[in-house]
């Protein structure tokens, strides 16, 4: 799993060779906090380059003075440097970027199906527990829930990195003329309602993913 940077270079997840091998969700939440950093360290720098094909076009239309030349000069040095949105190396950034936040977003889904499906379950029982007035049973099936809702907490927390990412490369999805995207926010109560009320916004916030990727060449398997 890679990025490749629009101006050149890949961005690869890191990965520790005395740990088990890496999967694609561990891959994808490994590239979160770099792709996050690349953006925001360069997001001045784009600002900047961006001032440089006006500016030259002024100072073209003006008498070419001694002055004027080595302005000329540098600033046909920084066009390589410039952050073109409709670029190549700027698109197949975007996908790499979306497929990446793709994937996370898949792997918390996935989690948090998990930890869904085991809580309609345990609410079944501890119903049944209830109505039978095992206090025993109540007790243990009550210590679950809070193990798993401790668990819902720290994948509501989960997606942070992700929204963080589609956050900074907002102005590139729009400069690109794509739709800005943002992960639906997770619900203050670690309950299994909220929790599959916002499991079901995240579902949906995943074909917005799709159809960018989608449309810059979709993400390689």
């Amino acid at each position: 799993m890679k990025i490749h940077l629009p101006t050149g270079g890949v961005l690869a997840a890191p990965s520790d060779p005395t740990q088990a091998a890496p999967s694609d969700c561990s891959c994808a939440f490994s590239l979160m906090p770099l792709i996050a950093s690349y953006l925001a360290s360069t997001e001045c720098v784009r600002k900047m380059l961006a001032l440089v094909p006006p500016l030259v076009t002024i100072v073209k239309a003006l008498d070419r003075t001694s002055d004027i030349v080595p302005f000329l000069q540098a600033g046909d040095q920084l066009a390589p440097c410039e952050f073109d949105a409709a670029s190549a190396g700027m698109l197949t950034f975007l996908r790499d970027v979306i497929c990446v936040a793709m994937a996370a977003v898949n792997c918390v889904i996935d989690q948090l199906q998990r930890v869904v499906d085991v809580m309609t379950n345990l609410a079944a029982q501890l119903t049944s527990a209830q109505a039978t007035g095992n206090a025993d049973l109540i007790a243990a099936l009550q210590s679950e829930q809070k193990i798993l809702e401790s668990r819902l907490l720290y994948l509501f927390s989960s997606t942070d990195g992700i929204d963080s990412v589609l956050e900074l490369a907002g102005p590139l999805l729009a400069s690109s003329g794509f739709q800005v995207l943002q992960l639906p926010s997770a619900p203050p109560d670690a309950d299994l309602q909220s929790a599959t009320l916002w499991l079901g916004s995240l579902k949906s916030s995943v074909a917005p993913l799709q159809t960018i990727a989608g449309t810059l060449g979709g993400c390689s398997d």
